[in-house]
């Protein structure tokens, strides 16, 4: 295998171990833009000439793939997407992977969902999913039950490789001992994200002591706007990589993630709760599946309910009283850690696409 192609509108955070299978296997990888139109408007608007160049590369790379035959293609879309149309002839002549971290697959609840002509965009779906060239990999084991039990046609068992992180980058530091602990918030400065109660909470906690750090940018920073002016509140801006995150990270105690679950969103993985684990952070997150799905409560993190401000006081408040739990629950996010780390997971990878 020289080159696996990846089509794809996320960033290439995702596919670390696939980077680090490719080193070993000196294979190549290519990324394009599965909606690549949506891309080309975008660069031009926003005056983005690496965005606009990309997606021309990405629509002249979809003419050429009607005349590709035995290559090994990653397609990564939200279920349902209409785009199936542009890429499903993929499947004809090419080995193909659909990659997946979506869990609802039965219900109505997908964040793209065709607007007309409904019962035609299922067929293909259908058809892609159940196809003989076809292999699901699910980033989440809820998202395998999910699609073995919507597609019972399926050819190819769906696998579960999660998603990983370079322990190289993330681990821990040496923190000095303080009265209190140090909280942080890292990831998309959006509505969804929890912001309302996260503020919430950073107001109610005040005089406690405890100190808190934003690490992130988004559409929605002026909700946190009032609280970023108070003492007990930093703000670290945007982390420009990895290495900066993962320093960032190494001066906190406990990674708060008060995301909650919308109608066409949820936290579906969760990359900054295993990136936080491998720095030595205890974890506290809302039950969004994702979370949900690495954390166990009070083994290596806590999980509080969704949109409550409350659950986040109190947990933080407890974590600052019970140092010892706090450490335990660090210690626990290690080892969870260990499991997705880049060079396993990355064995998994190869597993599959080289058995």
């Amino acid at each position: 295998m020289k080159e696996i192609i990846i089509v794809h509108d996320s960033g290439t955070l995702y596919f670390g171990a696939l980077v680090t299978l490719a080193e070993k296997r000196k294979t190549q990888i290519s990324h394009y833009y599965a909606h690549f139109m949506k891309f080309m408007a975008k660069g031009i608007i926003r005056r983005d000439p690496a965005m606009a160049e990309r997606a021309l590369k990405s629509l002249l790379f979809w003419i050429s793939s009607f005349f590709m035959s035995g290559s090994t293609v990653m397609i990564a879309l939200a279920p349902y997407d209409p785009a199936i149309f542009w890429w499903k002839h993929l499947s004809a002549k090419n080995s193909v992977i659909y990659h997946t971290s979506w869990p609802y697959w039965i219900n109505d609840d997908q964040p793209e969902k065709p607007l007309f002509f409904k019962g035609f965009f299922l067929r293909l779906w259908k058809g892609f999913v159940e196809s003989q060239n076809v292999r699901t990999v699910c980033v989440l084991e809820k998202t395998k039950k999910e699609i073995e039990k919507k597609f019972a046609a399926v050819k190819n068992r769906p696998s579960v490789i999660p998603h990983s992180i370079d322990r190289a980058v993330f681990y821990p530091g040496r923190r000095g001992k303080s009265r209190h602990i140090k909280v942080l918030y890292a990831g998309r400065l959006e509505f969804q994200k929890g912001l309302f109660y996260l503020a919430e909470a950073m107001t109610r906690l005040k005089d406690s002591g405890i100190m808190f750090g934003i690490c992130g940018s988004g559409k929605h920073k002026q909700m946190l706007k009032a609280v970023l002016s108070m003492p007990h509140v930093r703000d670290h801006g945007q982390a420009k990589d990895r290495k900066t995150m993962a320093a960032v990270m190494r001066q906190y105690d406990v990674l708060v993630v008060p995301s909650f679950k919308t109608k066409n969103w949820e936290e579906l993985f969760g990359m900054v709760v295993i990136e936080a684990m491998a720095c030595g952070l205890a974890v506290v997150a809302t039950d969004c599946v994702g979370p949900k799905s690495i954390i166990r409560h009070m083994k290596n993190g806590l999980l509080i309910r969704q949109k409550d401000t409350g659950a986040i006081v109190s947990a933080l408040s407890i974590l600052d009283r019970d140092r010892r739990l706090a450490l335990k629950l660090a210690k626990g996010g290690l080892k969870t850690a260990a499991a997705y780390d880049v060079k396993r997971v990355s064995g998994l990878w190869e597993g599959l696409l080289y058995a």
